[in-house]
């Protein structure tokens, strides 16, 4: 993993999809401490800045209006879809992600033929998003589960635990003082057996001066991550 800075820009770039690169902005010095979110005419700079530097202006931005859903769609290039999963076998495609605490899933399947970005917050991996992944898989996958809230810090209430615990495995679910979650093994759980899995195990709130963090009062800031393929 290589991390970055030039230019008032900061980030990382891990390549443990070879060929594909996954990209993740950090905070900065630029406006709105870097924030690459849609909320701010100003940081569109920001995100100009960050394609400059990875050297992939030309590549096709792809993004979703993320509605914290289990929907995976291919690329619309005309309009911006409700969706929290882009796939596409299109090397000219960049696809990415806005997130503070959610998580950030890349994949690769098919062979390399096809790739693929998933928004997964706790709705979303409630809903099904994870399956849905799962049925895009075909041949050789692979996946890397990026920066995500980690079990320590993901607090939820009763409600939310409940439906956690229909769904997946009581021994992610923590009661002590408080009721903790443990996202990133509910994941690994469940993509286990269908895909080569790397983590890079970066939680929001533990890295909180690099990465946003809704529950650190982050509410409209985001970080970006995308995957791309090398030009060859």
């Amino acid at each position: 993993m290589m991390h970055n800075s030039a230019d008032k820009v900061k980030y990382i770039v891990n390549d443990l999809l070879i060929p594909f690169k996954v990209g993740i902005s950090l905070k900065s010095d630029m406006p709105n401490n870097g924030d690459m979110s849609y909320n701010y005419p100003e940081n569109e700079e920001n995100r100009l800045r960050f394609f400059k530097d990875l050297k992939i202006e030309d590549k096709r931005f792809i993004r979703n209006r993320q509605i914290h859903s289990d929907i995976i769609v291919y690329p619309n290039y005309n309009s911006v879809q409700n969706a929290d999963g882009l796939i596409s076998k299109d090397f000219k495609d960049a696809l990415m992600l806005l997130t503070a605490d959610c998580y950030n899933i890349f994949f690769t399947t098919d062979n390399e033929r096809i790739f693929g970005a998933v928004h997964a917050g706790w709705k979303g991996v409630v809903g099904g998003i994870l399956n849905s992944m799962k049925r895009k898989f075909k041949g050789e996958s692979k996946v890397l589960i990026a920066q995500g809230i980690c079990g320590e810090h993901f607090i939820v209430k009763e409600d939310v635990a409940s439906q956690f615990a229909e769904r997946f495995s009581k021994s992610r679910i923590h009661r002590e003082n408080n009721i903790k979650i443990d996202i990133r093994s509910i994941i690994n759980d469940e993509l286990n057996g269908c895909a080569e899995i790397a983590n890079l195990n970066m939680c929001n709130v533990c890295n909180k001066e690099q990465l946003f963090s809704y529950r650190e009062n982050d509410i409209k800031y985001r970080n970006l991550s995308l995957i791309w393929r090398e030009n060859e």
